[in-house]
């Protein structure tokens, strides 16, 4: 039995050709160069294949609609980010009431108290018709005629002026309501002694409250809860809109495919 010798017969081929500087096909390497040029500049590669006749059966495949990207749980998503928007606002609105509530330092008139006043500014004295303090209910008409308010301050003994408040503002927190009657002007943060009497006759006991800054503090609470109220529904809006168009242009795409799979016109 004669040994294979195909790989000898290669190999001196390749040694002749390689002699004569001629590449395994025989071609000049200066042939292989144009070829190169030819193939990267001149677009040789890029041609479609040949029609060929297909053999066998071709069968339509329904495409899966639960495949449309993006999907439909975006829509769930907007909906969780207004709930979240709400719970938000609702939070805020909670917060600031509570916060507004607890700066409110409360006094019974007729009587005085020593309070301390933890900045310089002015304070608002508001008359509370309806008001709980030390395990006891108030409920007390809204006039409260001849009553006198005085305020000093006990560092320096001196006796601030007492004015109706600016503006009038009233407010129902919880188990109370009450509205705004006085103010003054604390000049610096200190203890100070508010006395509360009435003029000439007696009258009922009521409860005062003294606190800084409720009003700015209550409406900048509604501003922040009604910010993020409005952008969890305008972040909710876009989410679906854009998931919306994205899946009609989807389901129109869709559409067409299958047009052309069953070979509809």
């Amino acid at each position: 039995m004669q040994p294979h010798n195909s790989n000898k017969n290669s190999e001196s081929r390749y040694a002749r050709l390689s002699q004569k500087g001629k590449s395994l096909d025989e071609r000049e390497p200066s042939e292989r160069t144009c070829d190169l040029i030819a193939w990267c500049l001149g677009g040789v590669h890029d041609r479609a294949w040949k029609e060929r006749a297909i053999y066998g059966k071709v069968r339509y495949t329904p495409m899966n609609r639960d495949n449309v990207s993006p999907n439909i749980w975006y829509y769930g998503l907007a909906v969780l980010i207004i709930f979240i928007g709400f719970a938000a606002f609702a939070g805020s609105i909670y917060a600031g009431i509570t916060d507004a509530e607890s700066s409110l330092l409360q006094i019974t008139a007729p009587g005085g108290a020593n309070l301390f006043l933890s900045e310089p500014g002015e304070y608002i004295i508001f008359y509370e018709n309806n008001s709980f303090m030390n395990g006891k209910f108030y409920s007390t008409s809204e006039q409260i005629p001849g009553m006198e308010i005085l305020v000093r301050e006990k560092a320096t003994g001196l006796d601030l002026a007492t004015y109706p408040a600016k503006s009038s503002f009233t407010y129902s927190l919880g188990s109370r309501s009450g509205r705004s009657i006085m103010a003054f002007e604390a000049p610096r943060a200190g203890i100070y002694q508010i006395n509360a009497s009435y003029s000439g006759s007696a009258g009922p006991k009521v409860v005062l409250a003294i606190g800084k800054g409720m009003v700015e503090g209550i409406f900048s609470s509604i501003m922040i809860s009604m910010a993020a109220l409005l952008g969890s529904i305008a972040i909710a809006a876009v989410i679906t809109f854009v998931t919306y168009s994205r899946r009609k242009k989807a389901f129109l795409r869709l559409k067409e495919d299958e047009r052309i799979m069953r070979g509809i016109p």
